[in-house]
């Protein structure tokens, strides 16, 4: 950039040439001594011209240094819209290639269905390519669709919303039995009930654990542990409301729960009795759990199910006389052990649901 040193001029002529500097002002007055005021006007805007360009130049070249200097420090990348792939655009710097993963270098994630059952594995799955259930198909995706039915849930008529597209056409035609003056009203059931329904509806997943209990006895344990009653009520509205997959997932849940400690409930065959019809596969579960995992101790004070219902301690006591000593040999399986995938405990549920009083 041209070094300017500005003056102040007196006369007109400085007046109009102070941007130039001072050798180049004394040209021009030189020019317009000999050859005229018309010569020395046109070399002056050729003068002024030629500065100006200069000036643009010079500031062109800077801008094109500092935009050098940021691109030598940050390497840009140009996307390509069709591929999604990221490509370096600046030849000093290449792209490593990736290697494919080994057999030894795959792990293996077991993907979750729908309804929360690990899917089997598949022939070639470590064929150069990554398990994984962060990322699933987008066709594997449950489609919600638009229609939104609006529930009023327990006494206080909470109001609730779920996609019909998720829930079975025998649910939407049991809930219809519950729709009155333009509302569809379920008084009789609780809200944490309805909302691990709604939860396993969108996620296929059962959030009823709670935390663990420390420094109290077994029995202690067994009667404060809220998730039977969580998972017995939650049975319930699977089979009021016809959906026999969540029911089965109750089921296997509680299943699981009694497999996975000393305990099982001692405290649900009244409700249970009272709720449901007679033979109802939970039921029948839960005088297993009395006859072969609690040897009968669970009839027996200070155990809630000691004052359950007759028909509930006959068959407790009747199983226990069929059973005799087997129940004390571990080499006998218990009886929803028999067949894990197709039981006759925790299949088939199905059957003429009991109609509640509706309060009004």
């Amino acid at each position: 950039m041209i070094d300017a040193h500005f003056i102040s001029a007196k006369d007109s002529f400085r007046q109009r040439c102070f941007w130039l500097p001072l050798g180049k002002i004394d040209t021009l007055e030189k020019i317009h001594r000999q050859h005229g005021a018309d010569e020395a006007d046109r070399a002056w805007k050729h003068r002024r011209k030629t500065a100006k360009d200069q000036n643009q130049q010079a500031e062109s070249s800077s801008l094109a240094g500092k935009v050098k200097a940021v691109s030598e420090a940050v390497t840009p990348f140009e996307v390509n819209a069709d591929s999604c792939r990221a490509t370096n655009s600046t030849s000093q710097r290449r792209l490593r290639s990736s290697k494919s993963p080994s057999a030894e270098d795959v792990v293996e994630i077991p993907r979750k269905t729908f309804d929360g059952k690990l899917e089997p594995s598949k022939p070639g799955v470590h064929a150069g390519k990554v398990v994984t259930q962060r990322r699933l198909p987008i066709d594997e995706a449950p489609k919600l669709g638009t229609h939104v039915l609006f529930l009023f849930v327990g006494p206080d008529r909470v109001p609730l919303t779920l996609h019909t597209n998720i829930l079975p056409p025998s649910t939407i035609t049991a809930l219809q039995q519950h729709y009155h003056n333009g509302f569809t009203q379920l008084d009789a059931y609780t809200i944490e009930s309805f909302e691990l329904y709604r939860v396993w509806l969108y996620t296929g997943k059962l959030y009823t654990r709670v935390p663990e209990y420390e420094g109290v006895g077994a029995v202690e344990v067994v009667l404060a542990d809220r998730e039977w009653g969580r998972l017995a009520n939650a049975y319930v509205l699977g089979v009021d409301l016809d959906d026999e997959r969540f029911a089965n997932a109750m089921v296997d849940a509680m299943i699981e729960k009694v497999d996975g400690s000393d305990r099982y409930p001692t405290s649900l065959a009244t409700d249970l009795w009272l709720s449901l019809d007679q033979g109802d596969k939970l039921c029948n579960l839960i005088v297993d759990f009395h006859i072969w995992k609690g040897l009968g101790t669970g009839i027996k004070k200070p155990h809630e199910d000691a004052a359950g219902p007759p028909t509930f301690l006959s068959q407790v006591k009747r199983g226990l006389k069929a059973a005799g000593k087997l129940i004390y040999d571990p080499e006998i399986p218990e009886p929803w052990k028999e067949n894990p995938l197709q039981s006759a405990v925790n299949r088939g549920i199905r059957s003429v649901r009991k109609k509640r009083r509706e309060p009004y």
